[in-house]
């Protein structure tokens, strides 16, 4: 329903001139007590020609876990209904994805596979089955400093089969946990299901987690990040959340849920204030994030510059921002 919005969207802001007198507003979020970050978008109100132009489409949500986000979506006012219907769609799927990894619900792919630790594969959703993949992956660049095997093994102890669809976790007792993982998941999901749906401009936060494709309605989706209490506010960064996927974490994270450094299975200390991470999929960034709270500020952000499509902030205890090559 929306096959030429992007044609359309190019066409407009090739030809559009931006009026003097045209109001911007922005939109500010503020996420958790260390680090801050906002979505700078505008919106043209003053025009005549406001009704034929794009226009933003915000709708902040609650999934079924609690965690809070938002979907931003430009597009045509005659397509306000459409996508009204489609962010509902969006966010219904999400909650439906969620079930999938509940740990506690003996209906869930994760309680069955937890059940059947030691004893045989079970066949899980292709959702569960590709944020696995990427768990993996991302413990392979980290050697082990993330994990999604939280007793009785690690990753190396998980065993995938792409054919049947299976998932097998090799030890008796092994057990496993996606939560540091799971809102990219949801925001790569999410995406996917809107660019799915022929819209080329969107941006989704899932927790502190971005996602984002195209363009807002004056250039690249833009968030900001910087220390909450502003003594260091001349290091705040302005990201591009384009075609990428952006992670952040705090270490007031870990005042509650204890942070595990998953080589030794052993709760630390945070040495850090908090990190960013940019990857191309979100999913990816928020592992690596937690990765670099393990590894600690020097170790990671060594780490993030050699690992080479990586790019990251780290702000250590003491409050000093440590960037790789290009951020």
């Amino acid at each position: 329903m929306f096959a030429t919005l992007q044609k359309k969207q190019n066409s407009q802001w090739k030809t559009k001139k931006r009026s003097n007198k045209a109001e911007k507003n922005s939109i500010y979020l503020r996420f958790y007590s260390f680090l801050s970050i906002w979505i700078l978008a505008s919106f043209i109100l003053s025009s005549p020609l406001y009704a034929q132009m794009p226009k933003q489409f915000q709708q902040k949500f609650e999934l079924s876990n609690g965690t809070k986000g938002v979907i931003i979506m430009i597009g045509w006012p005659a397509d306000a209904k459409n996508i009204e219907k489609l962010t509902d769609k969006v966010i219904s799927e999400a909650n439906h994805a969620l079930t999938l990894f509940d740990a506690n619900n003996p209906s869930s792919d994760i309680y069955k596979l937890n059940s059947s630790a030691g004893i045989s594969p079970v066949k899980v959703s292709w959702q569960v089955l590709n944020t696995i993949k990427t768990a993996i992956k991302v413990s392979n660049w980290t050697k082990g400093a993330f994990d999604i095997v939280t007793s009785n093994g690690d990753y190396r102890n998980i065993s995938i089969d792409e054919n049947s669809q299976t998932v097998d976790l090799k030890n008796h007792g092994m057990q496993l946990n996606l939560e540091q993982i799971l809102d990219g998941f949801l925001a790569d999901y999410m995406l996917d299901l809107i660019y799915t749906a022929k819209m080329a401009n969107a941006m989704v936060k899932v927790g502190n987690v971005f996602r984002g494709i195209g363009q807002s309605l004056f250039g690249p989706w833009k968030i900001q990040v910087q220390e909450d209490s502003e003594a260091y506010a001349r290091h705040a960064l302005n990201l591009t959340v384009s075609n990428t996927g952006i992670a952040t974490i705090s270490a007031t994270q870990f005042k509650n849920t204890p942070l595990i450094d998953f080589r030794s299975k052993k709760q630390i200390k945070p040495k850090i204030k908090g990190a960013t991470v940019v990857m191309p999929t979100a999913s990816e960034a928020q592992g690596l994030a937690y990765a670099v709270f393990v590894l600690g500020p020097d170790e990671g952000i060594n780490f993030l510059n050699k690992l080479g499509n990586a790019r990251g902030l780290i702000v250590d205890s003491e409050g000093k921002f440590l960037k790789t090559a290009g951020m």
